[in-house]
Formats: C-alpha cells, structure tokens, sequence
C-alpha cells in the first residue's frame, strides 16, 4: 500500500567535491565527520500539497507527488508507465520522456505538448497505470518521470502514531548523521549511504547534493529515501513503512539550512 505525504545514505575517507564527483560512507559510517555539514539538509520539510477532508467516519488527503520515476522508455514508440499512487486526481498528471511531456486532459487522455503532433497517450485515474505513445520520437533507456496528484482515504477517524498523519518532517544533521522527527511523534535516526554532487553551471554558497539515506526507530519503523539540496531549493522524498503499512513521503523546505520550526 502506498499513500501519503512525501525519500538518504555511509562515505570513504577521501571525498570528493567536485561537480559530477559521488561517494559512500564507511560500514561503520565514522570516517564522515562535521566538516561536512556544508551540505546542509537541517530544515523542517512540510507537504507540497496536502488537502484534508472529512466527514466524521471518513478522512480524504489530496497530496502531490513531483518527478516520481514511473517507468523507462524503449525502442518502441508506445510505452508503458504505473504511478505509484493512486487513486490519481483527474487532469493533476504530466508525464516527461525524454524532450516530450505530455499533459492530462482531465478525460483519461493524454497530449504532448512539446510535439501537438504527437499521438499522445492515456491514464487510468483508478490504478496510476498508463501509456504514453511518442510516434517516431522512440530512443530507448529514456527515465520517464511523473508530477501528479492523489487522494488517500481513511475510515475510522486517523491515527496519529500512524505515517497517514505525517504532513511534516525536521531533519537534524551531524555530519552523515540524521535525526527525522515527524510531527506524528515518530523520530528516527541513522545516516547517509551515499552523496552525489550535482553538475553546477555557477559555484554557489548552499552547493547542489543528492543524498540517499536511510533512517529507523527501536519500534521498527523505517525510512528510506533522498534528500536533494539544489541552491536555495530543497526536498525530501522518502518511503515509510510502520504497522499500518508503507507510505510515500515528500516535502519540500525553504531557505538553506536552517532549523525551523513546525
């Protein structure tokens, strides 16, 4: 089951800092220490779109989901993708393959809006699945990613020790050390498994990294997932999984580093 709100990981000894360069840390995760802490992710990461309903018995969340890898392309020109939530919100979907994306209609049907001639494609607002159809535009192995909206329903009023509750996330850092607290209660520790510079077209103060980390708690919840830190722009995209089952979280904090607060 995958619903709700809005994914990071040990370094070697030697690091690198140049754009393009990527590293991981030590099993033991210790030979990172606080003189890295300019890759700052500290910040509370709030939902993007978070919309609730309800009417005594049953809770409706709209969330949304940015850039979520949904499938690859192949040499044919119809492809196939699945988003990984549903139900999906009518005319909430574009879909990017490669240098065409493609729009949702509101109709189950999808146009390109870089190429109008383009076939274009459909989707099932039920399941997340669908096809895109990119005509001669066909080369392979292209990431086809996704930015769409979902509601998520609940009966029996909410949990609030579930991750159906969680619309926000304070990450602390020390080094590769994190520390997530939820706003549901939830507070979950561990590390980075892996850093990668992204390529920079101009230096800047705040830098440009994507780290893939992974977090938990004595009770057995746990987070994997990425943080992202482009200049002043930074996300969070994880997934959780606790009793109740396994959730997608994501948000997004402003400003470069610093610790708000809910």
């Amino acid at each position: 089951m995958s619903h709700t709100f809005a994914r990071f990981l040990p370094v070697a000894a030697a690091v690198c800092l140049v754009a393009g360069c990527e590293w991981s840390s030590s099993s033991s995760g210790d030979s990172w220490s606080d003189a890295y802490n300019d890759m700052n992710f500290a910040g509370t990461y709030r939902s993007a779109s978070v919309q609730t309903s309800t009417d005594g018995t049953t809770t409706t969340t709209t969330r949304t989901v940015n850039n979520e890898r949904v499938g690859t392309t192949t040499a044919s020109a119809t492809c196939a993708f699945q988003l990984g939530n549903s139900p999906v919100v009518a005319g909430s979907v574009v879909i990017v393959a490669g240098d065409l994306t493609f729009q949702d209609n509101g109709d189950g049907t999808l146009s390109c809006t870089a190429f109008p001639d383009s076939p274009g494609g459909t989707i099932s607002y039920d399941s997340g699945a669908g096809v895109i159809d990119r005509g001669y535009h066909n080369e392979a192995g292209k990431h086809i990613m996704a930015s769409y909206s979902f509601t998520a329903t609940s009966t029996g009023g909410s949990n609030s020790s579930s991750a159906r509750s969680i619309t926000s996330v304070t990450v602390s850092q020390s080094g590769q050390h994190l520390t997530l607290h939820c706003n549901n209660g939830y507070v979950l520790s561990g590390r980075f498994n892996h850093v990668n510079t992204l390529s920079q077209e101009t230096t800047t103060s705040s830098g440009r990294y994507n780290a893939q980390f992974e977090v938990s708690n004595d009770a057995g919840v746990k987070m994997v997932g990425t943080l992202q830190h482009v200049d002043s722009y930074r996300q969070l995209d994880g997934t959780l999984t606790d009793s109740t089952g396994t959730y997608d979280i994501t948000g997004t904090a402003s400003g470069t580093g610093s610790s708000d607060s809910n």
